[in-house]
């Protein structure tokens, strides 16, 4: 018998090179002791077993087929694959080619008709994989969860320093906030990135130094820019992963399964203008499929409550009119007279006015003195029961994973069937997966109730909205989000922080 010798390890980390050499050793000796002659070429390799396009192995079965032996000794079954599918291929292919196998574990050894057993035993190292998959994806998942950026390329603005995002010193930071100025100018993704071409402005990709680096700033690579939460100082991580251990393509995760870390790093961008340009840009996305002949980029927009202004009867936006003294109007009225609708208008001065009232008695809201106390002990008693539900949840978790090692110990004392087992595997699966989602709720309720930064935030906008004379576009884009008008006596102000407003106001009614 001339017997081929294959070893394998997972990586190329010195401590596994030794194993290579111990394994070929052991291996050698079980050779001479059954009386084989040992093949002169040794397979070695150090890459993952759920991979089947493998160098050495594809050279070990080629090999096998022209002959050169007619027996394979490994430790065990996982070092020739861990994928249950390629390792039944595998020995389908040898039985076909009369090559025998045999393995050190004395799990298998087809040359005394012990070769029944393969299957099971390809599909539990398959399964020890995907635990040991499951424990590092673990612990992954926990670095991100301390707010540790585990890209390999920061985003641009950005540098990494001991796995955490910092501001670089250069010019980057202010090239992005640039951008976020120029869009909510009304300049589109592509007319952005011809400004910074044009200027000479280095690319993300020269930034970071990749091979082939592009000179041009694309449309895509200022959306990118405008659409990343992390400006904000949250760190956002775990939008993709892979399908299984034994398949190597990965997946998007839905936005509600994301990793989220607020307040990870220093913001470049504050969470109201980040918020307020994703508003924009979903504003002009909707435009568009609305109305595929409507151009698409933006256009100038020359006074203070235009596309602001909407009409409450027939939903289109309102007009200015010079002519009519500081008038707005509707616009399908203005365009096809009374039939098409009413002929509503609003006076510029009128409905500034009606905003600054509304802005005061927010303002008179926030000082309120028992207010602090009030959303101190509501937040205080939504994170301590919340942190109840937390632990509760995660000896839960714990428990489904002793479950399933029970699971395998029947299975392997025989209590209980294959499909059994898979049954029962599933079920377990389909209960950890509807916590681990009531536990992301959970956490997100800790951060998500209203605080004294909230607070602070809306009375700071107010306060300096207020202390502004002449009211510019920019600033009205930044605390409205539209105005409806079904009469002069029937204004509807949408504004941007409405939902904090709204909390404040429930809970003004409890003093």
């Amino acid at each position: 018998m001339i017997a081929a010798i294959y070893s394998r390890v997972s990586t190329e980390r010195e401590v596994q090179k030794d194993s290579l050499t111990n394994q070929e050793a052991i291996i050698r000796d079980v050779i001479r002791g059954r009386g084989w002659e040992a093949y002169s070429y040794v397979y070695k390799e150090s890459k993952s077993g759920t991979k089947a396009n493998r160098e050495e192995i594809m050279k070990l079965m080629a090999d096998a087929k022209a002959g050169k032996f007619n027996v394979i000794v490994a430790k065990e079954l996982s070092r020739l694959a861990r994928n249950q599918e390629f390792a039944m291929h595998i020995i389908k292919q040898l039985k076909i080619l009369g090559v025998h196998l045999v393995t050190l574990d004395g799990a298998i050894d087809t040359t005394k008709n012990a070769s029944d057993v393969t299957g099971l035993f390809s599909w539990l190292y398959e399964f020890e994989s995907s635990k040991i998959s499951q424990r590092i994806k673990r612990v992954y998942v926990q670095k991100q969860k301390d707010g540790l950026f585990l890209g390999s390329n920061a985003p641009y603005g950005y540098s990494i320093k001991d796995k955490k995002l910092t501001v670089k010193e250069d010019n980057t930071p202010d090239i992005v906030r640039r951008i976020f100025s120029l869009f909510q100018e009304g300049n589109g993704f592509d007319r952005i990135a011809r400004i910074l071409y044009e200027e000479d402005i280095p690319t993300p990709s020269q930034v970071a130094g990749k091979k082939n680096a592009s000179i041009y700033w694309h449309g895509s690579s200022v959306r990118k820019i405008l659409e990343n939460r992390n400006y904000t100082g949250d760190l956002i991580q775990g939008k993709e992963t892979t399908y299984d251990v034994t398949i190597h393509k990965r997946k998007v995760v839905p936005k509600s399964e994301h990793i989220i870390v607020e307040g990870s790093h220093e913001a470049i961008i504050s969470k109201e203008e980040f918020e307020l340009v994703q508003e924009l840009i979903q504003k002009r996305r909707r435009q568009a499929h609305s109305n595929p002949n409507v151009k698409t980029k933006p256009h100038e927009i020359r006074h203070l409550f235009t596309e602001i202004l909407v009409c409450g009867t027939c939903g289109k936006n309102y007009h200015y009119k010079s002519n009519r003294r500081n008038e707005y109007i509707c616009g399908l009225y203005n365009k096809h007279g009374s039939k098409a609708c009413k002929p509503n208008s609003i006076n510029e001065d009128a409905l500034i006015k009606v905003i600054k009232d509304d802005l005061q008695k927010f303002s008179s809201l926030i000082n309120h003195d028992k207010l602090y106390k009030i959303i101190h002990k509501k937040q205080k008693e939504k994170q301590v029961n919340a942190r109840k539900r937390i632990n509760q949840i995660t000896k839960e978790l714990d428990g489904i994973i002793n479950k399933k090692v029970q699971a395998m110990d029947m299975l392997m004392e025989g209590t209980f069937t294959k499909v059994q087992f898979d049954s029962y595997i599933k079920s377990q699966d389909e209960v950890s997966h509807s916590l681990n989602s009531e536990l992301n709720g959970m956490e997100h309720q800790m951060t998500s109730s209203v605080n004294d930064l909230k607070i602070d935030e809306a009375k700071k906008m107010i306060d300096e909205i207020l202390s502004f004379e002449n009211w510019s576009r920019a600033l009205m884009v930044r605390f409205v989000d539209k105005i409806v008008v079904k009469g002069k006596n029937d204004i509807q102000i949408h504004y941007r922080f409405s939902s904090t407003l709204k909390e404040l106001n429930d809970l003004m009614e409890i003093v």
